[in-house]
Order: structure tokens, then C-alpha cells, then sequence
């Protein structure tokens, strides 16, 4: 079927408003009589406070409110035990607020911050999870026991598991003809840090709360935040402007302290009250990836075949548990890469620290699972000597085969699709792996220092079609339509896939559909854009909501044409019978003048349909320097059908925080739990002008799902990072003949390790 809209180029929403600096970011908004709020932040990682004056600061000219853990709400932090007061008598890592500033200026909320005076009782900090859940350890919250956060709440709720066992593995490993492990560790602490920093503005009517902001998922912060402020969901409403990218990290589901801090100080004015994070607190103070190590056994048979997987995976919460979970339970999805093992046992942790949360961002726990996983795999592999791409080719999923599924569902589901094998096909065609893949341990070639190698790795979820969805779509009588969606556009073009997909339902141009705002008032209730499920569940309710609608208008048109519906179709604002065009009515003689008719879509969710990606990567590595360079990436993916040709590129070209988690992105932290990489000069990330030859295939296969994807559409961006790092560590493997197994690989741990290798040989 020719398709209208879907898979065509057209102008994205707000791209003018954009590029002319007419679209209105949070730190745009202006709110009458709005106050600017300021946090003090505690400048030890562990620390009791044993006094604190405020009076100075109160009567500073301009100051509206001063607020500390003996004058603000009672309110706590927390998925889904509650344990972490906003405002508390201990701070739990540098950076934590301990003092909440409202003020006239920023300039003054800044000044009257440092006429707080605090004297606090320095506390040993908790910085590593070796010391985090050593027997004898100080616990930091004493509704986390061993330092441990909470997992069985998740599964007796039915949302996430966060061990996975099935099987016989002990068996498993007897089946074996060779068993690989390792140990791998991904404790670099990579920042989001999209563009914008977090910025909302609070304010209260009444007992109704209203947030606008950087949030990227409307729904789902209202949901999270109501219960921490004890207020009903309906009672807080969440309104979006423009979002300067997310990356995962504005959802602000369980670490969403900066609307905490917002709205206390606006119930305590009476006022509007804006916080906006500056970049230095964006970097040490809001969120980073989830920190890791994992410990991991895996038998293989001769074939490839996996007879059991068997590990430990412990991850770093934070100052505090939030969606960690979450995240763990995602992670599990890592395991489809070894999912045919009818075995396995993997155990996790979550353990707490006095260093800055983690939370959610781009390869949500699945890209550290797969990394783990990888290193261990990729031994056994050099064992039986495979090849990684025809590992996976025998390996992946198949639609119909069981796995696994940790995240919202029990246990074993049936895979939907769609098939990768062609995918990965088409991918390693393009790159020429059968060409340049040597071997295990074997460059592609030499030139004096320089050593050039090969390196693939392959990595994604099953949870494109996670959360129920609600969206309505209203045909108004004049021919225009609106979809009633709260999704929020952050620069996936999410909004403009909606829009397309109501399009291509009702036969109309794309300029006859509007988007209510991302406003949890203006539409039903929706989750919001986490998992990459905008276009699987968001999309599939607006088709619903459409199709409905269509169908209702057809039965109101089928009156007046004396036609049944099944002989009518509508095109531009017009119904027409399908062997007579001539004979048609406008919308408005079905509809009826200022009238309009409402359709309703409701996705209940699916977990069995995969988004999946592999790259191949070549690099060089001066064996003088230890300096590895990423000379070609080319990803392979399958995504069921291009929706926005230029904004799926822009997904897929999204894949080098990939490689610099591998190379060079770290956060690093003293002896005390100090940040030493807040700025944008010593956090080494690279640049746009620094990025290496890149190049994509894609692949259009619709899975076999119920229901069916959107138009066969369910994403692929969002596993752009995850591969990189498996394949980097391959190559630099087949490069040296050393594996590295930590996070970031830098030149200088390249350095120390081959002249190890040379002393060992002399």
C-alpha cells in the first residue's frame, strides 16, 4: 500500500520557531509575579547538620522565602520505597540541597545563599559498592537495610524483575564445551548532559500544583512527583514547552528534586517560583548513568549454542534509590543476546553511595548489561573460535522463540519480531567484515606503530512497546483535525510521527492536523516518551483514536449518502462512495455545522518486539601513544518502517556517546566524593567536528506483533550506543591481543598493559 505520509520527508513542527529563535524553552517562560529560586548545596558527600542560620538571609532585600529541613514539607524521595526527605537534617553527597532560596533575581536568591551559615558534623562517606555493602558498613538509610535498594516491592507489583533465573545451570555447564568468564567493570559515571539544563517553573492554586518545564514525559513526572508531594495525580498538571533534549534524563520520574525544591518554595510565597539548574549543577548534581560491575559465566557449545549464563551484576544507586529498578529490570533484556540458553542465573545489587544519584539515560540498563555480558561472551567465542556475526546470526531472536523477559511481564514471552538476520546481513556486507575480519586477536593490518583492527558488537531491548497508552483524536467540522497526545518534543520529531500517523489514517494533508500542547491537562493520561516507545504505544492508540474516529464519521455520512459505510472512504476533508466519486459530501454534512466527533485509541502495551542494532567499527591504535582512534562505524538496524526519514538519521547518528564511554567520557571524583570533571573541559567529550566516518543500513521489517505495529513502525534510535562499546573492545583486543574489560579504555591503561605483555615475553 502507498503510503501518503509515513516514510516522506516533510517539514518537522516548530523547525521555523527553531532555527529563528522564536521557540520558547523553560528559560523562556515568564509567569506573572514569578520569584527565582536557588539551592545551597552541601559541600561534603556525608555530613550531619548541626546548626543552621538562616536569619540574614531571610531579611536580605528581595529575599521572599528561605526553607531548610525544619521549615519545608514533609516530603520524601524514592521508587517506590520512600526514604530520602528533600530537605533533611544529613546531607547524602556533595551537591545535595540542604537550603532552598526564593527571591525577586536569580542575582539575589544567589546572594542570599551565602549568608547561610551552616556547621556541619563531616560523616565517612560511602563511595565505592565494595564499602557500600561491607558487613560492618554504616547504613544511610535505615529503610534500605545493607544499604541495598528495594527490588521484591517491583516484582510483587508485577513490574520488574530483578534477578533472572530459569533453567538448570549447573546442567548447563556440563552441556558446555567450553565455559568463558570475566569480570568487567562500567563505573565511569557518563553524563546526559543535553543541551539544556533541567529548568520548571512551580505554581500553586489552591491545592492544584502546575509545573512547566524541561520534562520530556508529561505523565509520568506528574505520577511520580504527586506522590512524593502526597497529592493526587490529577492535582498536578505538567505542561511542556520545547525541550532541549533529554537523552533520558528529563523524564524526572524518581529523581526529580529540582520540582520538588520548585513547588515547595512556591506553596511556601504564594508565588510562581522558577529553579533552572546551571550547567555546572546539570553536570554534579542532578543525574548520571547507573554505575556497574558484573561478574559473568557462560558455556558454549562448539556450534555457538549457549548452554547457561550464569552472573552477578551490582550497580551503584546514588545518594538515593529511584528508578535503578527499573533500570536493572531492563537490563535483563540484554540477555536476548544470549537468549536461547534454556539456563541461566543472574543475581544483582543496587547498592546505596554517597555519590550523586544515578538514573535514567539512553541504553536504560540494557547497554551496561550488554557490555558485561559481551566480555565474557566474546572469550568463549575466541575459544571456539566463531566469528561474532555468525554467532549472532544463529543466536538472535526468532520470531516465535521464548525468552526471558524481565521488565513489566512474568517471565517467558514469545519474541514478535522482527527477524535481525537481515539486517546484520545486509550491515556486515556493507562494512566488508568477511574481508577485514581476521580473527581473534589478529589486526587488520600494520604500518610501523599504527595497528588497525575490526570489532562488532550487537545490542537492544524488547520494550518498544511498553506502558498503555490513551490518546483521542477530534474531527472538527470544517475538515481540521486534532490529536489529543501530551508527548513532548525534545528533537526525536515524536510529535511530527503522530501527526503523520493520524494523517495517514483520515487521508488528509499533514497541514489539516494540529497537537494539543504537551500539557497533562489538554490530553489524556500518557506515560510519556521513555523506552522508545512513542512510536510503537503512542502511536498505535493515535492510530486507534483515528481509526475510530473515521469510522464513526463514515457511519454519520452513510445516512446521508444511503450508502453502507464499507462502500465510503474520505480524502481531504471529503466522503465519497468508492465506485462513484462523484457522488460526495464534505465533512461538515456528516458531521453537522459546529459540531465534531471524537475517537478514542487505548494501547494496553507488548513486550515481545524487539529494537535491535549492530555496528561494526574499524580503529587504529599507535602502540608509541596507546591512543585508539575510531576511523569508520557503520550501524545496521531494523526498524519496521521509516516514519521521519531525517529524524531517524539524526537517532542513528546519535551513536558516539557509545564510543566515548568506551574511550574517553569519565567522571572522576576524589577521595572525599568530589566531582573533578563538572565542566565541559575536563569531561572529555567529543565534539561534532571530531566524529569518524559513519554510515548506516536499515532495514524495513514489520514484526509479527498484537496488535500490529503503527504502520509496521516501532523505532530504532535508541540502541545506537550500546554496541559501540563491545565492538571497541573487540577491536582493541584484535589489536593488542590484550582484553580490557574497564571502562573508559584510555591510553594510558593501553600503555602500561602492553608493556606488561612485552616484559612478560622478554
Amino acid at each position: 500500500m502507498e503510503l501518503r505520509h509515513v516514510g516522506k520527508e516533510s517539514p518537522r513542527i516548530g523547525a521555523r520557531d527553531i532555527v529563528t529563535g522564536r521557540a520558547r524553552y523553560a528559560r523562556d517562560l515568564k509567569i506573572p509575579r514569578m520569584l527565582y529560586g536557588k539551592a545551597l548545596r552541601s559541600p561534603y558527600a556525608y555530613a550531619k547538620i548541626l546548626s543552621i542560620d538562616t536569619e540574614e538571609a531571610e531579611q536580605y532585600p528581595g529575599v521572599e522565602s528561605v526553607l531548610t529541613y525544619r521549615n519545608s514539607p514533609d516530603w520524601e524521595e524514592g521508587m517506590l520505597v520512600e526514604h530520602k526527605r528533600f530537605l533533611s537534617d544529613t546531607a547524602y553527597y556533595l551537591g545535595d540541597a540542604v537550603a532552598l532560596v526564593a527571591a525577586q533575581t536569580e542575582d539575589i536568591a544567589e546572594e542570599a545563599l551565602g549568608l547561610i551559615k551552616v556547621v556541619y558534623e563531616p560523616l565517612e562517606p560511602i563511595l565505592t559498592t565494595a564499602d557500600a555493602l561491607k558487613p560492618d558498613a554504616p547504613e544511610l538509610y535505615m529503610e534500605l537495610p545493607g544499604n541495598l535498594a528495594p527490588t521484591d516491592v517491583f516484582e510483587n507489583m508485577g513490574m520488574a524483575f530483578t534477578d533472572m533465573a530459569y533453567g538448570d545451570v549447573e546442567q548447563g555447564f556440563k552441556e558446555a564445551d567450553v565455559i568463558a568468564e570475566t569480570f568487567s567493570s562500567v563505573e565511569s559515571g557518563q553524563q546526559p548532559l543535553p543541551p539544556e539544563p533541567p529548568g520548571v517553573i512551580a505554581e500553586w492554586d489552591g491545592e492544584n500544583l502546575t509545573v512547566r518545564g524541561s520534562m520530556s514525559s508529561p505523565g509520568l513526572c506528574a505520577m511520580q512527583n504527586s506522590g512524593h508531594m502526597q497529592i493526587p495525580i490529577t492535582n498536578m498538571r505538567v505542561i511542556a514547552p520545547y525541550v532541549g533534549g533529554s537523552y533520558g534524563s528529563k523524564h524526572f520520574s524518581s529523581c526529580g528534586s529540582i520540582i520538588l525544591y520548585a513547588a515547595a518554595l512556591a506553596k511556601a510565597t504564594s508565588r510562581p517560583v522558577g529553579m533552572f539548574w546551571t550547567k555546572e549543577e546539570q553536570f554534579a548534581a542532578q543525574t548520571m548513568r547507573i554505575r556497574s560491575t558484573g561478574e559473568y559465566k557462560i558455556g558454549l557449545k562448539k556450534d555457538g549454542t549457549v548452554t547457561a549464563v550464569q552472573g552477578e551484576w551490582i550497580n551503584e544507586s546514588g545518594a538515593f534509590s529511584g528508578e535503578q529498578c527499573l533500570m536493572v529490570g531492563v537490563g535483563h533484556i540484554a540477555q536476548a543476546i544470549v537468549a536461547k540458553s534454556k539456563n541461566a542465573d543472574v543475581r544483582t545489587k543496587i547498592a546505596m553511595t554517597n555519590r550523586m544519584p544515578s538514573g535514567a539515560y539512553r541504553g536504560y540498563g540494557y547497554l551496561e548489561n550488554t557490555i558485561h555480558i559481551c566480555n565474557a561472551l566474546y572469550k568463549g567465542l575466541e575459544k571456539i573460535d566463531l566469528d561474532p556475526v555468525e554467532y549472532f546470526r544463529r543466536n538472535t531472536l526468532k520470531v516465535g522463540d521464548e525468552f526471558f523477559h524481565a521488565y513489566m511481564c512474568t517471565g517467558m514471552v514469545e519474541y514478535a519480531g522482527p527477524d535481525f538476520v537481515k539486517a546484520l546481513d545486509e550491515g556486515a556486507k556493507a562494512f566488508g567484515w568477511d574481508a577485514r575480519w581476521k580473527g581473534y586477536g589478529k589486526p587488520t593490518r600494520e604500518d610501523g606503530n599504527m595497528v588497525y583492527a575490526v570489532g562488532m558488537g550487537l545490542a537492544g531491548e524488547t520494550d518498544v512497546g511498553e506502558q498503555a497508552a490513551n490518546e483521542n483524536v477530534e474531527l472538527v467540522f470544517d475538515g481540521g483535525v486534532k490529536v489529543f497526545c501530551s508527548i513532548t518534543e525534545f528533537g526525536t520529531g515524536g510529535r511530527d510521527v503522530m501527526r503523520k500517523f493520524a494523517a495517514e489514517v483520515l487521508n488528509v494533508p499533514l497541514e489539516s492536523v494540529q497537537l494539543s500542547p504537551s500539557d497533562s491537562y489538554a490530553a489524556p493520561y500518557e506515560w510519556g516518551s521513555t523506552g522508545s516507545r512513542t512510536v510503537f504505544s503512542v502511536g498505535t492508540a493515535v492510530v486507534q483514536a483515528a481509526m475510530d474516529a473515521k469510522k464513526k464519521l463514515l457511519e454519520r455520512a452513510a445516512i446521508v449518502l444511503q450508502r453502507p459505510p464499507e462502500d465510503l472512504e474520505t480524502r481531504d476533508g471529503l466522503i465519497f462512495v468508492k465506485d462513484d466519486p462523484m457522488a460526495c459530501i464534505a465533512w461538515v454534512a456528516a458531521i453537522g455545522f459546529n459540531q465534531s466527533i471524537t475517537g478514542v485509541g487505548n494501547f494496553k502495551g507488548v513486550f515481545n518486539v524487539g529494537i535491535q542494532q549492530a555496528q561494526f567499527i574499524e580503529i587504529s591504535l599507535d602502540k608509541e601513544t596507546g591512543k585508539v582512534e575510531v576511523l569508520e562505524q557503520l550501524c545496521s538496524t531494523d526498524c519496521g518502517q521509516v516514519v521521519n526519514p531525517l529524524a531517524f538519521k539524526g537517532q542513528l547518528d546519535g551513536y558516539f556517546p557509545g564510543i566515548d564511554m568506551a574511550l574517553r567520557e569519565e567522571t572522576v571524583w576524589d577521595g572525599k566524593g568530589r566531582m573533578l570533571t563538572a565542566n565541559m573541559v575536563d569531561y572529555k567529550t567529543r565534539t561534532w567536528n571530531d566524529l569518524p566516518k559513519h554510515d548506516r543500513v536499515v532495514v524495513e521489517t514489520p514484526p509479527q506483533s498484537d496488535p500490529p505495529a503503527p504502520f509496521g513502525a516501532f523505532g530504532a534510535g535508541e540502541p545506537s550506543l550500546a554496541p559501540a562499546i563491545p565492538a571497541i573492545t573487540l577491536a582493541i583486543y584484535n589489536a593488542t591481543g590484550i582484553w580490557f574489560n574497564d571502562y573508559p579504555i584510555s591510553p594510558n591503561v593501553i600503555l602500561d598493559a602492553l608493556k606488561s605483555k612485552n616484559e612478560r615475553k622478554g
